[in-house]
């Protein structure tokens, strides 16, 4: 019992040690990050296009044209798709077909 108190308060004053030395830590990057500059909106990005590559005009978007949609077929007219007509030649699907056979309880 006392150990397990002990090593319970071993984490806990751990806990705070590593609270604190995170929140240091997120300090300092944060000050360095304003003094390098990397805070600024924009830093990553040009903000002047650079005079060494040819200016290119802005390309205009069509706008696009509503398609007439056909409409669904109902569904009298759509083909069965009969057991027989999926793909069942596959060696490899009949291999694990009958595998669950033979695993499958009985009832």
């Amino acid at each position: 019992m006392l150990i397990r108190n002990a090593w319970i308060r071993f984490i806990a004053v751990f806990g705070q040690i590593w609270h604190f030395l995170s929140q240091q830590f997120s300090r300092l990057w944060q000050l360095f990050s304003t003094l390098l500059g990397y805070d600024r909106e924009g830093y990553f990005l040009d903000a002047e296009p650079t005079s060494q590559s040819p200016s290119q005009p802005n390309p205009t978007i069509a706008t696009p044209t509503p398609e007439t949609k056909p409409s669904p077929t109902p569904t009298s007219e759509r083909p069965s798709r009969s057991r027989s007509n999926r793909n069942t030649n596959s060696k490899e699907m009949d291999y694990y077909r009958d595998l669950a056979r033979q695993i499958r309880p009985k009832a």
